[in-house]
């Protein structure tokens, strides 16, 4: 019985290290798939390093304090120290730790992201013209602009920006809010709309 519970034990052991050495493999892929942030003054880059660290969480089962330590590990140069003094200054005053993905995200977004970014981004949004582009490339600049903007679709001023073309395939505005109304069509139906229009007019 003795052995039978000594093989048992050892069994469990092993298995145990077994399912460790897993989930250390596994940090250790995440943690050479995240990219490094360097910390450089430019919301773009800062937006597209935090794009594919969250597409890198989306596989994997992680705690948030895990996530926030894999994170914190990739920052280099600048945003290293900038972390290390933001971290000092708050065990100075007293405030908790930050323990969350989201929170650490709203932090380093405020640092990293300045507020006249999606300002700029919305007046961009607003002046943004079809020029030589074709429907579908005009469509896909729109869907970058307001996806980094952070905005939802808004037919209004996707409307307001699509006047030439409008002109070139001798529709108006009437003709192409009436299409929509009896469609029900939202922002994404209505480029397809057109861009059948743009072929049938070559």
């Amino acid at each position: 019985m003795m052995r039978k519970k000594k093989r048992s034990i050892q069994m469990e052991d092993i298995m145990k290290m077994n399912e460790e050495e897993k989930m250390n493999q596994d940090v250790t892929i995440t943690w050479m798939t995240i990219p490094a942030f360097q910390g450089k003054n430019d919301p773009e880059l800062y937006l597209e390093w935090e794009r594919k660290v969250e597409h890198v969480f989306d596989c994997h089962n992680y705690s948030e304090e895990k996530k926030v330590k894999l994170t914190v590990v990739k920052f280099i140069d600048y945003a290293s120290i900038w972390w290390d003094q933001f971290v000092i200054n708050r065990r100075i005053n007293g405030e908790r730790l930050i323990r969350t993905w989201e929170d650490m995200k709203s932090i380093v977004r405020r640092r990293f992201v300045p507020s006249h970014y999606h300002r700029n981004l919305h007046r961009k949004l607003q002046s943004l013209t079809q020029g030589s582009m074709n429907v579908e490339d005009y469509y896909k600049k729109m869907e970058i602009a307001m996806t980094r903007a952070h905005i939802k679709e808004n037919c209004e001023m996707w409307l307001s920006n699509i006047q030439m073309l409008l002109v070139k395939v001798k529709l108006t505005l009437t003709h192409l809010r009436d299409h929509m109304i009896s469609s029900v069509l939202g922002v994404k139906e209505l480029n397809i709309f057109l861009l059948n229009v743009q072929i049938k007019e070559r």
